[in-house]
């Protein structure tokens, strides 16, 4: 990660922007709002949901933040120490 912190991205969205399904790409988008609807996402599409969120985010640290702001917020699992 750290090797490739310095890319130039295409796209960079911020929280907000995650937060509210609001991005370029739709199947992204209806990920997210599925998770916000139903505390979950397919484990398959929730890998490619992980993933463009470290492709569209400024670093790594970043997107890290945002995954655990969304999974900590809207996953029925996101705060359950097991």
């Amino acid at each position: 990660l750290r090797k490739h912190a310095k890319d130039k991205r295409e796209h960079v969205y911020e929280l907000s922007d995650f937060e509210s399904a609001d991005t370029h790409d739709e199947l992204w988008n209806a990920a997210q709002k599925e998770l916000v609807a139903t505390g979950r996402i397919h484990n398959y599409l929730r890998m490619l949901w992980a993933k463009k969120v470290l492709e569209w985010s400024a670093t790594p640290a970043e997107a890290y933040r945002v995954l655990e702001h969304l999974n900590n917020k809207y996953a029925l699992d996101g705060r359950d120490p097991n």
